[in-house]
């Protein structure tokens, strides 16, 4: 891969841009799932926070 950075863009082999490409494809499917799981954990963890605090006042105002 070293070699390749050497070299000119119009002189890289085009498999070796096709392979770059498609790992970039792949950190960027990673990415987004991982995101995306953050972000349900944090709107269930937010949710969950809700239900607590709700649960609290409903016991001082009941």
């Amino acid at each position: 891969m070293s070699l390749n950075n050497d070299l000119p863009v119009t002189v890289v082999p085009l498999a070796h841009i096709r392979e770059q490409l498609r790992n970039a494809e792949i950190d960027i499917a990673e990415a987004t799932m991982r995101r995306d799981a953050l972000r349900l954990i944090l709107d269930l963890r937010e949710q969950q926070e809700l239900n607590r605090t709700r649960a609290i006042i409903e016991k001082f105002y009941a």
